[in-house]
């Protein structure tokens, strides 16, 4: 999810009826669909949801390691991306109270 349009490489309106709901029980509107290669350097990433009211980039772990393959393992300060196969590293980054940062 992002809540920056330029974001998206390729978008449609979303049709849909479901909203994001937020820690604080807000609900954001989902206004389009897209896909993105930009938001992380090392994936492509398809069904992008542009969410403008959000602050910050969100993405679903579950996914990430569903569709590519991956396995996400988390320290107190960054995080390695990993092939679940291979086990090779795809990239490590840092984060900020759970904020990733550029390493």
């Amino acid at each position: 999810m992002t809540p920056n349009s330029t974001s998206l490489d390729s978008s449609v309106q979303y049709v849909g009826k479901n909203n994001i709901v937020v820690g604080n029980k807000v609900s954001l509107p989902i206004t389009r669909i897209g896909t993105s290669h930009s938001l992380l350097d090392f994936f492509p990433l398809l069904n992008v949801l542009l969410v403008p009211c959000l602050t910050k980039n969100l993405l679903l772990i579950n996914k990430l390691t569903s569709y590519f393959h991956l396995q996400v393992i988390f320290f107190y300060s960054s995080f390695i991306v990993q092939n679940r196969i291979s086990r090779k590293t795809v990239t490590t980054k840092k984060h900020d109270n759970g904020v990733d940062t550029e390493a």
